[in-house]
């Protein structure tokens, strides 16, 4: 893993100020394990999303836009899901 002292999201979020004006619709993309999906999307409640699952059925791709106000409420999400999942793959 990293370095402890480097936040991982710190470039993300940089470049995220860098070419969006807030507020804006953010598109956020991950994938998991497909019996994560239903305890994963709790995250998104009251958001629309779509899933799509992998030819084998072991993987699903979750996508939904939310409307965020700033670059700070996208990397909580990220770290949200980070925390809470852990292996699923942001993207």
């Amino acid at each position: 893993m990293g370095d402890p002292g480097v936040d991982p999201y710190a470039s993300l979020q940089s470049k995220l100020d860098e070419v969006v004006v807030w507020p804006s619709v953010y598109t956020f993309k991950f994938i998991m394990k497909t019996e994560l999906v239903a305890r994963f999307v709790v995250l998104l409640e009251g958001h629309t999303y779509t899933t799509r699952a992998s030819g084998e059925g072991r993987h699903t791709a979750v996508t939904a836009e939310l409307f965020m106000e700033s670059s700070t409420e996208v990397i909580a999400l990220y770290r949200r899901a980070a925390e809470q999942f852990p292996g699923v793959i942001a993207l």
